[in-house]
């Protein structure tokens, strides 16, 4: 068992306002046209936005256009929008504390006939209730780092924001109109466009009063931290943002990660777009140029304060399928993923990879790695049963972000093993 750990903890500063985010400069040219009812449905909370007069966690409420196909141009429209032209939204629920947590969510990638049919192509108001809010399974509006009720979770009673993912480029796509080879229809590629458009309106809503931003996300998501992180901490300022990618990783080695494979997700999704500043690739990153395993480097060094924490199952069999395409290094087959005949890259290599990773970045990079060869925890139900040695992984998360404490205790790193 492995770990790398480190600790970071927040001061406070001003209450945020999220309440009523719903209530936004988009749509306030369709407000006077509306009657009360509509007036009400904007703007759920009414006309008293400030959260000091409130009390508790509220529950999930949906930003963005209703029902369950939406189309760009339709009531409460935010500009948003998936691969397949639909537009789209995002999910938040205010929290009681001073701290911001902002979720990606993962679901594979699309650049491939094969990924792209895998990958989600729409995400609506009704997928959000069915699926996460009102979700009876794993990964649902409760479950792992959402829950409002477990005192062991290390995000209880923070805001949360959660970010669908419906545009199949890792949250880094700059581009319309795509085609991709065996897929009939172009794809919006948009997750970089639609990642600026919540973030303007959490900045418009009191954001940058936060104490503590955390963004992370899972899988697809996670490789969205990294990717988006610099447009997080630039329209959030001053609030610190931290990082939490969750079996998301860009690793250096070509036998973990294909330059072919890479050269095809920068070109595809236009991930080198600077219509959006800060771009996807950072524009004084010179090395990032070479290789999107320089970015997350390049924000540890250049954001000292902030701690940018990762965490992985040493073997995880689906990121090793996934960095696996486009691959020559790629010839294993290993029958412990669920029996599963897919290439994959070597375990072995995989887990060296991984540390290679740690031991590259500074010290205000930390990470979990413990034994399997599953794939994400902080959305699941087994988020609060993982542990390396006798280290749970909420507390490694607690004590690497602080909860809510006012102390900044010096940095503290302990390892075990490793190879």
């Amino acid at each position: 068992m492995h770990l790398f750990v480190s600790s970071l903890r927040a001061t406070h500063s001003l209450l945020l306002c999220l309440a009523g985010l719903v209530l936004f400069t988009l749509v306030l040219s369709a407000c006077d046209q509306v009657d009360a009812t509509q007036q009400a449905e904007i703007d759920p909370l009414g006309i008293n936005l400030d959260p000091l007069a409130r009390t508790g966690v509220d529950e999930w409420k949906w930003v963005g256009p209703r029902g369950p196909n939406p189309m760009p141009g339709d009531f409460q429209d935010l500009g948003m929008m998936c691969r397949d032209s639909s537009a789209t939204g995002f999910g938040f629920r205010r929290g009681s504390n001073r701290n911001i947590l902002i979720f990606l969510m993962g679901g594979g990638a699309c650049f491939n006939d094969e990924n792209c049919f895998s990958n989600p192509s729409n995400f609506s108001e009704e997928t959000f209730f069915n699926d996460l809010v009102n979700g009876t399974g794993d990964k649902n509006g409760e479950s792992g780092l959402f829950s409002s009720t477990n005192p062991d979770n290390p995000f209880l009673n923070w805001t949360a924001i959660f970010v669908p993912y419906c545009t199949g480029d890792l949250h880094s796509g700059d581009t319309t109109n795509a085609v991709v080879s065996g897929v009939p229809t172009p794809q919006q590629f948009v997750g970089y466009r639609n990642m600026e458009i919540v973030l303007d309106i959490l900045a418009n809503r009191g954001a940058r009063a936060a104490n503590n931003i955390v963004l992370t996300g899972t899988s697809a998501g996670g490789f969205g931290t990294i990717n988006t992180y610099g447009l997080v901490a630039d329209r959030l300022a001053p609030a610190p943002v931290n990082l939490l990618n969750d079996s998301g990783p860009f690793l250096s080695a070509d036998s973990a990660f294909s330059p072919d494979q890479e050269a095809l997700w920068r070109s595809l999704w236009n991930m080198e777009s600077r219509r959006i500043t800060p771009s996807v690739i950072p524009e004084d990153c010179v090395e990032c140029l070479n290789g999107l395993e320089y970015v997350l480097p390049y924000y540890a060094q250049t954001n000292p304060a902030r701690t940018f924490a990762f965490t992985s199952y040493t073997e995880d069999c689906v990121d090793r399928s996934f960095l696996c395409k486009n691959n020559p290094f790629c010839t294993t087959t290993d029958l412990t993923c669920d029996g599963s005949t897919d290439l994959r890259i070597d375990a072995q290599v995989y887990e060296d990879a991984l540390f290679d990773y740690r031991d590259s970045l500074l010290t205000n990079f930390i990470t979990f790695y413990p034994e399997g060869n599953g794939h994400t925890f902080i959305q699941q139900s087994d988020f609060y049963e993982v542990q390396v040695d006798t280290l749970p992984l909420t507390d490694w998360i607690y004590n690497s972000f602080g909860g809510n404490s006012t102390d900044m205790p010096a940095q503290q790193d302990t390892t075990s093993g490793g190879p």
